[in-house]
């Protein structure tokens, strides 16, 4: 017998204040272990513990860069902890299925990723000059700078957010709001993950790839093709920075909000055309754990009277009347 979760909106709560405390506890002691030759002394943890808590507290408790490896230990210890011993289900039914498709999944997305960048960023660099470069042309001579975008950054980012925001926000969400809004509200929260990067630019071309990477995860019922895609355009799109390019260009930053919505546009219709199916087991495990809401409300509110009046009891059939004396 299945047991009763709690509500999507408590369980993201809850998730969202066991994360904070999980990345305050592992920020502080990166900062211990390398600031200090005392490694993990208590004085080090509790300094480094208070301003962590009070630092990750208004932003969602993950970031790149310095953090990235206690990030991504901290998301995939989160969402464990939440689908072990809060909703009582298997890990890899937040869309870890293995199988064949896995690999071929993840090389699509990573393809996927990398050349619609390069296009996007091809697109910014005729909007800013006037100037159309192909894709290989924006490539950057000799290819060992791009075995130097190739860190720990590049690497882990795309996967713990994806884990975070398709792999355990989106389907949790989705049981309490439907499909439709749950996506287009955690591709904001995605964007806004993003506004550090240059402010609000970034997060509507990140919200939109979100989008994207979204609907690959509803098709597949999976997280493979969106890590991949999420990936490539990571890994690929951090390549021609500071790069000089033909005509004595320089690529512009390539978070220009025409450039990506054509190429995000494109890679949601292909999604939506392509007849990308879930692996069988991928299918199972998203049949016996998600539960989406039915969208538009209309329909949730004629499913809940249905489902009402399947399990009201059948009325008790009169018997015969009791004979007169």
């Amino acid at each position: 017998m299945q047991r009763q979760r709690l509500p999507g909106l408590v369980r993201i709560l809850i998730f969202y204040l066991l994360s904070i405390t999980l990345a305050s506890i592992a920020f502080a002691m990166r900062d211990s272990v390398d600031q200090s030759y005392a490694l993990l002394s208590v004085h080090n943890i509790i300094r480094h513990l208070i301003y962590d808590v009070l630092h990750v507290i208004p932003l969602p408790p993950f970031s790149g860069g310095y953090y990235s490896l206690p990030s991504f230990l901290v998301a995939l210890l989160s969402v464990w902890i939440m689908v072990q011993f809060v909703e009582h289900r298997p890990f890899i039914s937040v869309g870890f299925p293995l199988s064949w498709s896995t690999v071929y999944l993840s090389i699509f997305g990573l393809a996927v990723g990398g050349i619609s960048i390069r296009f996007a960023q091809s697109l910014v660099v005729y909007f800013h000059n006037g100037i159309y470069l192909a894709p290989w042309q924006t490539w950057p001579h000799g290819f060992h700078y791009s075995l130097h975008v190739l860190t720990v950054t590049s690497l882990l980012s795309p996967i713990y957010e994806e884990l975070i925001f398709r792999g355990y926000l989106l389907p949790t969400l989705m049981e309490d709001i439907g499909i439709a809004p749950a996506v287009m509200l955690i591709s904001l929260l995605f964007g806004l993950g993003h506004y550090y990067q240059g402010g609000w630019i970034p997060v509507l071309d990140t919200g939109l790839l979100g989008v994207a990477m979204s609907l690959a995860y509803l098709k597949t019922r999976s997280l493979w093709l969106s890590i991949g895609m999420h990936l490539g355009w990571d890994v690929i799109g951090d390549v021609p920075y500071s790069v000089p390019l033909p005509h004595g260009l320089m690529l512009p930053n390539f978070y220009t909000l025409p450039g990506d919505l054509i190429i995000v546009s494109l890679l949601v219709i292909m999604f939506w055309v392509i007849p990308l199916r879930p692996t069988p087991q991928a299918k199972a495990l998203w049949d016996r754990y998600i539960h989406p809401a039915p969208w538009p409300p209309w329909k949730r509110r004629a499913h809940q009277e249905s489902k009402a009046l399947l399990e009201e009891p059948e009325p008790r059939q009169p018997g015969p009347l009791p004979k007169d004396p």
